[in-house]
């Protein structure tokens, strides 16, 4: 039996985290909720299996998901990364290996993008 694949979701608004969440779950994925970017570090700091993608919003209350996907894909390399923002692509940093997707996107787009990275 294939294990779940796990995703860890970083998202400060509270009604979006959990609406990507339950999406996420009904599709069956594992997910690991942080509602900012140092609880995302430390979720996948003491997460001993492996983390399939990140899917995080850039604008966070402390640290920016660019900075949160720069730090992941240091403590794990080959980490998947997909960023989500309402703001301009240009916040995503140039020359990175990163997925980007804009908001606001219809949920099965995200889910297609989300099928698409964790298949690669």
């Amino acid at each position: 039996m294939e294990r779940p694949r796990t995703i860890l979701l970083v998202e400060d608004d509270e009604a979006v985290r959990n609406l990507l969440n339950h999406a996420l779950e009904m599709h069956g994925y594992q997910v690991l909720l942080a509602p900012n970017g140092e609880r995302a570090l430390e979720s996948a700091r003491s997460w001993t299996g492996e983390i399939d993608l990140v899917l995080s919003d850039v604008v966070l209350p402390d640290i920016s998901g660019v900075e949160v996907a720069r730090r992941l894909e240091q403590a794990r390399p080959g980490v998947k990364v997909l960023l989500m923002s309402g703001y301009a692509q240009d916040l995503v940093a140039p020359g990175q290996a990163w997925d980007f997707i804009a908001k606001p996107f219809l949920l099965r787009n995200l889910l297609r993008r989300v099928e698409e990275l964790v298949a690669r």
